[in-house]
């Protein structure tokens, strides 16, 4: 079963101290497997000036209360979501922080690939050969490239991975099943090499903004991959690049 991101709320209790701010919120109750209130005191309630200082030492104290119990039948989807949570969040939020388009393609291979094959299996009973079988049938079926069904085995390892670290699943090699899956890297891609006559030729057939796109890409490095970049090529050609905050060029680059 999936669990619910939750955040808890608060009470006021009168106890022998004095009237005390509670944290309440949801666990499952271990005789069973229903779900049940718990409670935590944070503070007497003149040791606060309003609900939000109680809020923030909540927050301080880092209570758990949606890591999932490994010792249940945790499903793949749990581990990934609890992933996404942590991992994929702004550069200002994360200890090691990812570039925003990495953030958004790892997005698009959990939601797209990850999650609909494997979403519902229970996390540990994957096996590393049926995850290979599955890469090798997506390159043969879609005829997708070595590295993106590489890249496809590396953020399942990083949700396994991350999921160790967090206590989620036991901190083992067999609770790790993509430190067994074998994945070829290389890719099958032969550059087409151009003379100097063939590339103008190609350059003066291009329209505008592709010509001045193209021209800026080869001078100065940048990826058309950048999701900015393509978004904003007409700024771009306008002149107004200086003006765009993710616009970088390396260092060696003198315009």
């Amino acid at each position: 079963m999936t669990h619910r991101h939750q955040r808890g709320w608060l009470k006021k209790e009168k106890r022998s101290q004095g009237e005390t701010w509670v944290f309440f919120f949801r666990t499952v109750r271990k005789s069973d497997g229903k779900r049940v209130e718990n409670k935590i005191p944070i503070g007497l309630v003149k040791d606060f000036s309003s609900e939000s200082c109680v809020w923030a030492e909540v927050e301080r104290q880092h209570l758990h209360i949606n890591q999932v119990d490994f010792r249940g039948c945790v499903i793949f989807a749990d581990l990934a979501h609890h992933y996404a949570e942590h991992e994929l969040v702004e550069p200002t939020e994360s200890i090691h922080p990812k570039a925003h388009t990495t953030i958004r393609g790892y997005e698009r291979v959990l939601r797209n690939r990850l999650l609909p094959q494997w979403g519902n299996r229970v996390a540990l009973g994957l096996e590393p050969l049926e995850v290979e079988e599955w890469l090798k049938a997506l390159k043969r079926k879609e005829g997708l490239a070595n590295p993106t069904l590489d890249k496809m085995r590396r953020v399942m390892s990083l949700v396994y991975r991350h999921s160790q670290r967090y206590g989620l699943i036991p901190r083992n090699q067999e609770s790790n099943p993509m430190r067994f899956v074998r994945c070829k890297t290389t890719s099958e891609y032969e550059a087409m090499i151009l003379t100097p006559e063939q590339a103008y030729a190609v350059l003066l057939n291009l329209r505008e903004p592709e010509r001045t796109l193209t021209l800026l890409a080869t001078g100065t490095g940048l990826r058309i991959s950048n999701r900015h970049y393509a978004s904003n090529q007409r700024q771009l050609v306008r002149g107004s690049a200086s003006r765009l905050p993710w616009f970088r060029l390396p260092s060696r680059v003198r315009l």
